[in-house]
């Protein structure tokens, strides 16, 4: 009977999710033109920093072990899995402007699960255009038997990823913070991703990857596409299984503090 209760709650998710995600394609989409062009404005983005890193490789051509393609590799995962939590779930980063403007009541009146209503409701024309991009620059440096793990990888990162904008987001339920604070920690975050691990040393180092692992993001699946293993992938599904079960327990912890913002919201 547990079974087959878990089995419907999931279907049940799975289908109100299906819904949101259309129709928020079909938002996005309604006006066109803003939308390619938010698209490629973040994929001329991308191209200035690789065009960047590529006047760099050119004077230093090898650092710590390093390469260009390495650094395209990087970008490539950190790109995707940025574009598909965005896509996925678009409201990963905006949780903690939800919960301190009492947004959140909406998403309490709906059928649970109260979490992925809040995360899904909403995707960015931008965050095309990083997938775009990602998908780009592997399909140059990629073979066809390299891409699906590529694309694993990627996804594992997506999660991942949500994951710490829900972390970070949900620290509004504990502490008295601002919209404002909760950008700058997700902006950190990403910014952290996009720079090779080997750059870091010391405590920053144990930061990323011990304390705030958020050197899984996109630095350890660089690693593993430089030289795959079994091992090396499965510590990579474990740890994002473990993040987002620590996310997922976080905000239902913190949502027990929650006090009603006395607001009524169509959408967020």
């Amino acid at each position: 009977m547990a079974a087959e209760k878990i089995l419907k709650e999931c279907s049940a998710n799975l289908l109100a999710y299906k819904e949101y995600f259309l129709i928020n394609l079909r938002t996005v989409f309604e006006y066109k033109t803003s939308s390619i062009i938010q698209m490629l404005a973040m994929i001329l983005n991308d191209i200035v920093w690789i065009f960047f890193w590529w006047i760099f490789f050119t004077r230093f051509p090898l650092i710590n072990g390093w390469t260009y393609r390495d650094l395209l590799i990087l970008w490539s995962v950190g790109a995707l899995s940025f574009g598909l939590s965005g896509i996925l779930f678009g409201n990963r980063s905006k949780l903690g402007d939800i919960i301190i403007q009492g947004r959140l009541d909406y998403f309490l009146a709906l059928p649970k699960n109260v979490l992925l209503h809040a995360i899904s409701s909403r995707i960015g024309a931008s965050v095309f255009g990083d997938s775009l991009f990602g998908l780009l620059i592997a399909f140059f440096i990629f073979t066809p038997l390299e891409l699906p793990l590529y694309l694993f990888l990627s996804l594992l990162s997506a999660i991942i990823l949500t994951s710490f904008g829900v972390i970070i987001g949900s620290t509004a339920f504990f502490f008295q913070t601002t919209e404002r604070v909760h950008k700058v920690m997700w902006n950190s975050t990403v910014g952290l991703t996009i720079y090779p691990p080997n750059v870091y040393e010391g405590f920053t180092r144990i930061l990323l990857f011990v304390i705030i692992p958020v050197g899984f993001v996109s630095g350890v699946p660089t690693e593993i596409l430089r030289a795959p293993s079994i091992e090396s992938i499965a510590v990579m599904t474990i740890v994002t299984i473990i993040i987002a079960l620590i996310a997922s327990a976080v905000f239902y912890v913190g949502l027990k503090k929650y006090e009603s913002g006395n607001l009524l919201y169509v959408n967020a």
